[in-house]
């Protein structure tokens, strides 16, 4: 089964005062897959962890640490991160957020969202960090990928295992290949 993947856009003329959503679009075009693929997933985490608890912990990237280090290599991902609020500090060795109160919170939250639909959005990356799955209301369980990573298995509390292109088609909500019925007290996938 092959999903259609729409061509980026191309790449937006510079502009006094980038969007969220342009600098997201940058990062994502202008960066091959290979580079994405680790660099997004850090970016994510760190805008993740500030969306979910502004800490002090949260609003500090150290960029010493060697996987940061990797992630903030790649092209315009610095420009994410400044797009979140965070700053420069000590001498280039850190960034800190210096939003105040739940702005940080707020901004890390839709540079996220931002972030995910830009990498949906784009051929070169085609890959969401973040994908809800609709399940009826039921509580997921558990889930597994099977055939070779082609396919996502979902057991929830309504008994029934749902099959998950591991690559939906982009636009509108994402729809199972398949649901199992007759399956009962869902606990594990192997």
């Amino acid at each position: 089964r092959q999903t259609r993947r729409h061509p980026c856009p191309p790449p937006c003329p510079p502009k006094a005062t980038s969007t969220m959503s342009d600098i997201c679009a940058r990062y994502a075009e202008e960066n091959t897959r290979e580079a994405l693929s680790g660099s997004a997933r850090i970016l994510s985490t760190l805008l993740g962890n500030l969306a979910r608890e502004d800490t002090p912990k949260f609003r500090r990237v150290n960029l010493q640490n060697a996987k940061i280090q990797q992630s903030v290599a790649a092209r315009h991902a610095m420009a994410v991160l400044e797009a979140a609020g965070f700053e420069s500090v000590e001498g280039g060795a850190a960034m800190e957020s210096k939003l105040p109160g739940d702005q940080a919170s707020a901004r890390a939250a839709q540079l996220a969202a931002a972030l995910d639909t830009a990498l949906s959005a784009c051929a070169n990356a085609s890959f969401a960090l973040r994908l809800s799955l609709p399940h009826g209301g039921a509580g997921v369980r558990a889930c597994t990928y099977a055939d070779e990573g082609r396919t996502l298995l979902t057991g929830a509390t309504d008994n029934l295992v749902r099959v998950w292109p591991s690559a939906p088609p982009l636009g509108g909500d994402p729809a199972p290949c398949a649901v199992l019925a007759a399956h009962e007290s869902v606990r594990g996938t192997a």
